[in-house]
C-alpha cells in the first residue's frame, strides 16, 4: 500500500515537472522566437541632426529593443509629417515647429525625444553668404537671393521671422526665396547663382572650408539665453495608441543613443559622413548639434509662443496634448 502511494507521488511530481518544463519551453518560443521585430519605417532628414537616429541604427539599438527600423530620406519636416498622414512611414524626424503647425491644422500628431538643439557653444545653423557679397548684416538681405530648402519650416514660422521683425523687415516678403534642397545649396552658392542661404551641418562646412563664405546670424540669437529646441520624432497618435510599448521601445533605444553620441563625438561624426554621403574630412571640422534625453515643455511652449506671435499657429494648443507620455 505503501509502494503504491510513493508511486502515485513520483507520477504527480513527474506531471508536475512536465507541465513546467513545457511552460517554461513556451514561454521561451513565444518570447525569443515566436516574437518577431515590429517593422518600423522612419522618415528622416540628411542632416546631422540625424546623428542619434543614424548611431541607434549603427549599434544595434533599435534591434536591442526588437524594432526592425526602416529608414527613408525626406527633403523636410512638413515632408516628413505628409508621409505620416498619408500612412507611408510610421515615424520621422521633423522640426518641432512643424510638427506644431500640423497639430493646429488638424493632424493628430505626438512627439518625442529631443532631436537635436543649438546652443552658444553649438552655433550650427544660420545664413550663410559669400564674404565679397557685401551682405554684412540681415538689412543687406534685402532683395537678395535667399535659399531655403522648405516653407512650413523652424526657419519659415519661427527663426527668421522673429530675426526680420528686429529689422523692421518682412518675412519672406523682403527676399527672393528660391527653394534648393539641403544637399545642393553648396553648390548652388558656390555656382554664385544665390547671395544667400539658410543651412546646417554639414553642408554648411562645405562651403565654410573654402574659406569663401561666413555665417553671418544662428539660430543662438532667437531667444535670450541663446537655447533653440530644433527637432524631434513624430508619429500619429493612432500608431501611439496602437503600439505603445514600440514608441516605448524607440524611446529607449534613441536615449541610449543620446548617451553614447554625447562620449563618441568623433565616431559620431563618421556615422555623420557615412549618412550624408559627405567626405569625413569636413565633417570632422564641423559643428554638430547637442542632444538631451527628452524633450523639455518650456522650450516646446515658447515655440508656440513665437508661432503665435508671428502667425505660425492659427490658435493656442496645449503641451500636454502634444508630447507623448510614457
Amino acid at each position: 500500500m505503501e509502494k503504491i502511494k510513493q508511486r502515485k507521488i513520483l507520477a504527480l511530481i513527474l506531471i508536475l515537472a512536465i507541465a513546467i518544463v513545457s511552460g517554461a519551453g513556451y514561454w521561451y518560443w513565444n518570447s525569443f522566437f515566436a516574437k518577431k521585430p515590429l517593422n518600423i519605417v522612419y522618415g528622416y532628414l540628411p542632416i546631422a541632426d540625424s546623428a542619434v537616429l543614424f548611431a541607434a541604427a549603427e549599434n544595434g539599438f533599435f534591434k536591442e529593443e526588437g524594432l526592425n527600423l526602416t529608414l527613408v530620406a525626406f527633403r523636410s519636416g512638413p515632408h516628413v509629417i505628409e508621409a505620416l498622414a498619408a500612412g507611408s512611414i510610421q515615424m520621422g524626424l521633423s522640426g518641432i515647429v512643424p510638427a506644431l503647425n500640423a497639430y493646429a491644422s488638424g493632424i493628430d500628431i505626438r512627439m518625442a525625444t529631443d532631436g537635436s538643439h543649438y546652443d552658444r557653444e553649438h552655433r550650427c545653423w544660420g545664413i550663410v553668404v559669400r564674404k565679397d557679397s557685401g551682405i554684412k548684416s540681415i538689412p543687406d538681405l534685402k532683395g537678395k537671393t535667399f535659399l531655403l530648402h522648405s516653407y512650413g519650416t523652424v526657419e519659415d514660422l519661427a527663426g527668421m521671422p522673429v530675426l526680420f521683425e528686429r529689422y523692421n523687415m518682412s518675412w519672406p516678403k523682403d527676399v527672393n526665396v528660391v527653394l534648393v534642397p539641403w544637399p545642393q545649396m553648396p553648390e548652388v552658392m558656390l555656382a554664385g547663382q544665390a547671395d544667400s542661404a539658410h543651412m546646417g551641418p554639414p553642408y554648411v562646412t562645405i562651403l565654410l572650408e573654402t574659406g569663401d563664405f561666413e555665417v553671418i546670424w544662428t539660430y543662438t540669437e532667437v531667444f535670450p539665453d541663446g537655447e533653440f529646441p530644433s527637432t524631434t520624432t513624430v508619429f500619429l497618435k493612432k500608431f501611439a495608441d496602437e503600439h505603445p510599448d514600440a514608441v516605448n521601445a524607440f524611446i529607449r533605444a534613441y536615449t541610449k543613443a543620446v548617451r553614447w553620441v554625447n562620449t563618441h563625438i568623433e565616431e559620431t561624426k563618421k556615422i555623420i559622413a557615412n549618412y550624408t554621403k559627405i567626405d569625413y574630412e569636413l565633417v570632422e571640422k564641423m559643428d554638430i548639434p547637442t542632444w538631451s534625453e527628452e524633450l523639455d515643455p518650456k522650450d516646446i511652449q515658447r515655440l508656440i509662443d513665437v508661432m503665435l506671435k508671428y502667425g505660425g499657429l492659427k490658435k493656442e494648443i496645449s503641451v500636454d496634448e502634444v508630447i507623448f507620455k510614457p
